[in-house]
């Protein structure tokens, strides 16, 4: 029999199941009420903090040790109450000087660059006509991209702060999205090279030395941060019922499997993935979270991709979940408004 816990609170309640027989075991770390849905969430490069964007247009930053709110800040033109959908870190490669920097995107064009430690603003660049949904940085923090609703992929200098190129396909020659891109990904092991996903259900392989999609793969529609890489693999979550977790070969641009939701069982579950991530520090785990569903899964890539654990019960829909960086720490969030950071440890 499955171990069971429950924990209720004035704003939600939740159930915590560790799956018999899989040899791990979820523990609760911190809970945090933004008092909005939260569109995306990360921790910081050290795994003492967790960053969130809201849909009021706020950036909220906890500290994990301390339960404190550290930072409170609007991220949207003064007067506009509009989502503040994305958000991360600068690596902390880019500057030994400066860190506890993040970049935050809007629903109104917004891209904010904000100093985690004073709480102020660095810089600011607007996306006219442009809804940001997707932010990525490279490894070494030099380059970030952006993505949204105009179809368009902004590549940009971190140093500079300015547009080095914009990625779109044209309908005759270079391929491209034609449709909302959600979620972007740059290559860890190669900085030339970023995958993209959305409506359109295109996976792209962007080379920036070409300046074009070299590459990609029909099949899941992305309408999240749902897109990952690791070793060789892409792993895509996708905004439907069934066949929501795919996990596909980069080099071959195939298929390799399907995650199933329900261990075994190939049908609808009612879990649509809205935020899907390879573990970062092994590679032991995936984990996604879904609406419809409402609830939080776990996966063991080491036991044929079973489930070891899940969280569930919550009324509303999860919308981003994010591995810690160097921790078993995993945090998950979405419609409720709740900050939910949890660990993995030995059953």
């Amino acid at each position: 029999m499955d171990t069971q816990s429950s924990v209720e609170y004035d704003y939600f309640r939740h159930d915590v199941v560790d799956v018999k027989g899989m040899g791990k075991k979820i523990v609760k770390k911190n809970i945090f009420n933004t008092e909005s849905p939260i569109m995306n969430l990360r921790f910081d490069p050290e795994d003492t903090m967790i960053a969130a964007v809201c849909g009021d247009g706020s950036l909220k930053i906890f500290h994990l040790h301390s339960d404190q709110l550290k930072v409170k800040v609007k991220t949207g033109k003064p007067n506009m109450n509009v989502p503040a959908t994305c958000l991360r870190w600068r690596p902390t490669a880019f500057s030994a000087s400066t860190k506890n920097v993040i970049v935050t995107g809007g629903a109104d064009g917004q891209l904010v660059h904000w100093h985690v430690t004073t709480g102020k603003e660095l810089n600011r660049i607007e996306e006219k006509g442009n809804q940001i949904n997707s932010i990525d940085y490279n490894k070494d923090g030099s380059r970030f991209i952006t993505s949204g609703s105009d179809n368009k992929i902004r590549l940009y200098d971190e140093n500079e702060k300015s547009l080095v190129s914009e990625y779109k396909g044209s309908e005759w020659q270079d391929p491209g999205h034609n449709n909302r891109i959600f979620s972007l990904k740059f290559l860890p092991d190669d900085p030339n090279l970023f995958i993209s996903g959305g409506w359109d259900t295109n996976v792209h392989i962007w080379d920036i030395r070409q300046g074009k999609s070299v590459g990609g793969f029909i099949g899941p529609k992305i309408g999240g941060d749902s897109l990952d890489y690791q070793n060789g693999h892409i792993l895509t979550g996708a905004n439907r019922s069934r066949d929501q977790l795919q996990i596909w070969d980069f080099k071959q641009r195939t298929l390799i499997r399907t995650v199933d939701w329900n261990y075994g069982k190939k049908e609808d579950t009612g879990a649509f993935v809205y935020g899907c991530q390879f573990s970062k520090c092994n590679s032991d785990s995936i984990i996604a979270g879904s609406f419809g569903l409402n609830e939080v899964r776990l996966f063991d890539q080491n036991k044929d991709y079973q489930p070891y654990g899940y969280v569930t019960g919550f009324k509303k829909g999860i919308y981003s979940v994010d591995f810690g960086n160097f921790s078993n720490k995993f945090a998950f969030g979405g419609e409720d408004g709740g900050i939910f950071v949890m660990s993995v440890t030995a059953a």
